[in-house]
């Protein structure tokens, strides 16, 4: 499963905060809020006052079992009243961490941790934390995900949203959601429209449907970045994400009806949720949908296409990371290393 929903966050909320006695937390308020991230698939977001003071206290959610050996990532938008910082001398932090029966949170050898990063006061910020060094005694089997209070100078208000693990496809995960978005959203006659892609539709599939038609696709180096992102702030350091390359896919809406009046009828609902802001909802992401005009996808074609034609401004993750540790650490290791006599030179 690409990607896989893990809390939504919708009432009522299945997490619970305690302080470091494990009792239940005089500091730490939760609460489900409509506040989320506008582009997500879930709707809804948990909002945490936490009191200056609460270190060590922990917001905890309990599961059945789930399986994220196909997942490659664990992903989430948080908002925050104010920085939360990944540094030990942050007056905010706040750490991630993932356990199983077998391999609990806090065991010894359950080294898996990652810090929440927030660089701006009230926007939100998406966190990606790989699972590539995560026990394989929790990947198979996750019960439990704990948000520990590292650091609290100051009281802050946090809203998590969009919780899902996930291994990022271009096409299947843009096509997925491409067909979703419209696949039975309308109805007509007290029938729902489907959606199918090309060329899944059956032979002399009933009308009305839309179909969709993968045209062309092809990087644009025009919306690259330009480097890497910082990600997965750990104790010992971060990593540093390779950067995604862009590319944009086209696709042609094929409004199949056996009147007028209904084809008439899909190509306004078509157009209606263009104008919901233009953008796909891809679990907790989104990428940015447009029309344009036929010359753009087909500039050699002698006539126009009639039928309506997208482009999905996609991103292609390449899933490298580079593990970096600050110069700091490694002086400081190499000076006490020297004063031990170790050093070898």
């Amino acid at each position: 499963m690409p990607i896989q929903g893990l809390d939504d966050f919708a009432a009522p909320l299945q997490w619970a905060a305690f302080d470091a006695a494990d009792m239940p937390s005089g500091l730490i308020a939760l609460a489900a809020s409509s506040l989320h991230y506008p582009h997500a698939v879930s709707s809804g977001s948990m909002a945490a006052t936490i009191g200056a003071g609460a270190a060590g206290h922990v917001i905890r959610r309990t599961m059945a079992a789930i399986d994220l050996s196909d997942s490659a990532e664990l992903a989430l938008w948080v908002r925050a009243d104010q920085r939360i910082g990944t540094d030990a001398g942050a007056p905010v932090r706040l750490r991630v961490g993932l356990g199983s029966a077998a391999l609990p949170v806090g065991d010894a050898a359950n080294l898996w941790h990652r810090y929440i990063a927030v660089p701006a006061a009230n926007s939100w910020a998406y966190q990606r934390f790989t699972l590539d060094d995560l026990a394989p005694a929790v990947r198979s089997g996750l019960t439990s995900i704990a948000l520990t209070v590292a650091s609290s100078d100051v009281a802050v208000s946090v809203s998590l949203a969009g919780l899902e693990a996930h291994r990022r496809t271009l096409f299947s995960d843009c096509e997925a959601a491409l067909t979703g978005w419209l696949h039975n959203q309308l109805t007509i006659g007290g029938n729902p429209v489907p959606a199918v892609m090309a060329p899944d539709t059956p032979v002399n599939a009933a009308l009305p449907h839309y179909l969709i038609t993968r045209i062309k696709s092809l990087p644009n180096g025009k919306r690259a970045l330009g480097s890497g992102q910082r990600s997965d702030f750990t104790d010992d350091g971060y990593r540093v994400r390779e950067e995604p390359e862009p590319w944009d896919l086209f696709y042609a809406i094929d409004a199949r009806a056996a009147t007028a009046a209904a084809a008439a009828q899909l190509q306004e609902f078509f157009a209606s949720r263009l104008t919901d802001g233009g953008w796909l909802p891809i679990g907790n992401r989104a990428w940015r949908m447009a029309l344009v005009d036929w010359r753009e996808v087909a500039p050699e074609a002698a006539s126009a296409d009639p039928r309506p034609l997208l482009r999905i401004s996609a991103w292609q993750d390449s899933g490298g990371t580079t593990r970096v540790r600050p110069a700091d650490q490694v002086v400081l290791n190499i000076g006490a290393k020297a004063a031990a006599g170790e050093l070898v030179t």
